[in-house]
């Protein structure tokens, strides 16, 4: 019986131990394509806001559309600004 449930015990923590890792591998994917996107945004919109302050685009695009692209510059800094804070918070979440 004791021989049971040490093997119980043992099966047990493997499983765990599998479990845990499995997560932390997919926990560093997630992040590491969390920072692709955050990088491929960053790209666009810089892209597309510095076409807008050359007025590349004004032909193309309705006025409340240049002033939601205008406006949004702020966004994305602010975006910018407060991703850094995002993941140290989310890092240190982690390793709780």
């Amino acid at each position: 019986m004791q021989e049971t449930i040490k093997d119980f015990e043992r099966n047990l923590t493997d499983m765990v131990d599998t479990f845990v890792e499995n997560i932390q591998a997919l926990t560093a994917k997630c992040r590491e394509l969390e920072d692709q996107h955050h990088e491929q945004l960053d790209d666009i919109c810089v892209r597309l806001l510095n076409k807008v302050v050359k007025s590349e685009l004004n032909d193309e695009l309705t006025e409340e559309l240049q002033q939601v692209i205008y406006f949004s510059e702020l966004s994305v800094q602010v975006f910018i600004s407060i991703y850094p804070t995002f993941v140290i918070v989310n890092i240190n979440l982690a390793h709780l």
